[in-house]
């Protein structure tokens, strides 16, 4: 870009970029102000970074939107039953001139030949008749449905050439170009002036000339399935649910539902088991040639089956989390549906128990052939598996993975219950979500804990004071500490006074997991079980401890008696060890 400021964008890339962020926008809610801020993001410019081309901006910004305007009003959904035309015929029959002496068109002649022939009894030859019948034009067929079969999108690329047109006082180069909706055409852009009334005036050149019927084949198609998607977005509230993403189009041949079913195959319940899991809406767009029956029936089996029969062209939307649903047709003719999922993707990253009250019927059907498949692989998996090998080449790696995590030829330790004491929660599940989402779990030290003011230096050699002193004003802390139920464990107060407080989490800690593995206290007494703890020195024994804590002080403190403690408090018989971790 011409004189642009050092550092900035050219004029070139600021229309690719923004190209690039009107196509993946909803620009119902689109702002220029939104669209300046993702450029600048885009750009690596901070807030501000693009203002000295704020009118540059605009004007591509309009330009462009204009362009998407105009494509979105073109003529979406493509005529499937044209046909491509015929050359007209060079037999034609001759007609009597009208009556102001002009003669007839060559279309009227076409026509009315057949007629007159008829009429007078002449029996005309068959192939006549046809080519006759292909010269004459269909009243049916428009310019949309002619041009359509004349020439295709790679052909109009390859033979399409630029031309030029005088705006003004400027030649505007007009280039043809694949527009983003699925259309051919030509596009041209830029500035030109033009006098009004003795005034020259600068105008913006914003073009779009979309060659009609361009638009028939899967890309338009898949359009329309995307422009229905975007239709119903607004109504997802009133649906129950919120779907924030949108499958691949897909291409469906259907067939006699009494013809053997293909068998399913490794990577194809790979492919469609996330969309199984999360899709909520289905748009199915039915192509033909011949006619097709659609079954629904909601997951009751109870309930009645409705049958539509359908024809090309025809559109259906239907909730695949109310409905079952089955397209075949009859006969030898096999035909086609487009079809399209809308996506509830957090669905995927719920918690098991959760997914599954997202399931459905043939969700969970898919999901039980996974799990058996899983299991089938791990049981025929040699000592030595070679995974680029024979038949094993074909598993998908993400069913290998899964299937070593959920099946096992060898001993295993299985781990029941688990239970954590952790800043802020005391749930692993919960603390692990709080980490994946950044949650930030440091506070300033409180007051319960102790008087930080007499220990806080903002001095970078605070160490080096005597006495020491810290520059830190901030940590994450356990809570709950004070809330050691003794009696639970059948400890004395004055044992649990001098107890290390790391030694009473343990204590929680171990019988909390075992209470959500399905053990109680009265079931482990006298038991075999085994208690390995791991442990470090702790700082309990140079802390300021407030009450005597007389004969337990020693016991208290000591990091090697905490597995000992255990299986004391819980009566365990088994195996009792303290193991160092530092």
């Amino acid at each position: 870009m011409a004189g642009a400021p050092e550092g900035l964008p050219s004029e070139e890339a600021l229309k690719e970029k923004v190209v690039s962020i009107l196509a993946s926008c909803d620009l119902q809610s689109t702002s220029l102000k939104l669209v300046r801020a993702e450029l600048e993001v885009r750009c690596g410019l901070g807030p501000g970074g693009l203002d000295p081309l704020k009118d540059k901006i605009k004007d591509i910004v309009t330009l462009e939107m204009e362009r998407i305007q105009a494509d979105a009003a073109a003529p979406s959904l493509p005529d499937l039953a044209a046909a491509p035309s015929a050359p007209a015929s060079s037999s034609r029959a001759s007609a009597p001139a009208s009556s102001s002496g002009s003669r007839e068109s060559p279309a009227a002649e076409a026509r009315k030949a057949p007629a007159e022939a008829k009429k007078s009894g002449q029996k005309r030859p068959r192939g006549e008749e046809a080519e006759e019948a292909r010269a004459a034009p269909n009243p049916k067929e428009g310019t949309k449905a002619k041009q359509a079969s004349s020439m295709t999108k790679g052909e109009f690329m390859k033979k399409a050439k630029r031309f030029t047109i005088k705006i003004g006082d400027k030649n505007i180069n007009v280039d043809p170009k694949q527009f983003s909706t699925g259309s051919s055409g030509f596009y041209a852009s830029g500035k030109a002036l033009v006098e009004v009334g003795g005034i020259s005036l600068q105008l913006q050149i914003g073009m779009n000339c979309t060659v009609i019927g361009s638009k028939v084949g899967i890309e338009g198609i898949d359009f329309v399935m995307w422009k229905l998607a975007e239709a119903v977005g607004p109504f997802q509230d009133e649906l129950g649910f919120r779907c924030c993403g949108r499958s691949l189009g897909f291409l469906h041949q259907a067939s006699d539902p009494e013809l053997e079913e293909a068998e399913l195959i490794d990577q194809e319940a790979s492919d469609w088991s996330s969309i199984f899991t999360s899709r909520k809406i289905m748009i199915m767009v039915f192509l033909g040639p011949g006619k097709g029956t659609l079954e629904m029936q909601p997951y009751d089996d109870e309930a009645n089956v409705t049958e539509i029969t359908t024809a090309p062209g025809l559109v259906v939307v239907l909730r695949t989390d109310q409905l079952s649903f089955k397209f075949f047709c009859r006969g030898r003719e096999a035909t086609h549906v487009a079809t399209s999922f809308m996506l509830q993707n957090d669905i995927l990253r719920m918690h098991r128990n959760k997914l599954e009250e997202h399931l459905t019927p043939p969700a969970l059907e898919l999901d039980q052939w996974i799990e058996n498949r899983l299991r089938e692989i791990k049981e025929n998996e040699p000592d030595e598996p070679d995974w680029s090998a024979g038949d094993r080449a074909t598993i998908p790696r993400s069913f290998i993975h899964a299937a070593n995590r959920t099946w096992f030829k060898r001993q295993t330790t299985l781990v029941r219950g688990a239970s954590a004491r952790l800043p802020v929660s005391w749930e692993p599940e919960v603390f692990f979500l709080g980490l994946t989402s950044g949650c930030d779990t440091v506070i300033e030290v409180p007051i319960m804990r102790w008087e930080h003011s007499t220990v806080y230096s903002d001095a970078p050699d605070c160490w080096a004071q005597d006495p020491p002193k810290t520059n830190c004003r901030h940590a994450a802390f356990v809570d709950g500490v004070e809330l050691f139920d003794a009696k639970l464990f059948s400890l004395s107060l004055a044992e649990t006074k001098g107890m290390d407080p790391g030694q009473r989490l343990v204590l929680e800690v171990t019988y909390d997991a075992l209470y959500r593995s399905g053990m109680r206290k009265a079931t482990l007494i006298n038991s075999s079980t085994g208690m390995y703890v791991g442990t470090s020195m702790s700082e309990w024994n140079f802390a300021d401890k407030g009450a005597d804590v007389g004969i337990f002080g020693a016991t208290g403190g000591s990091p090697s008696i905490t597995a000992g403690r255990l299986s004391f408090c819980l009566g365990c018989k088994g195996a009792s060890l303290a193991v160092d971790t530092e």
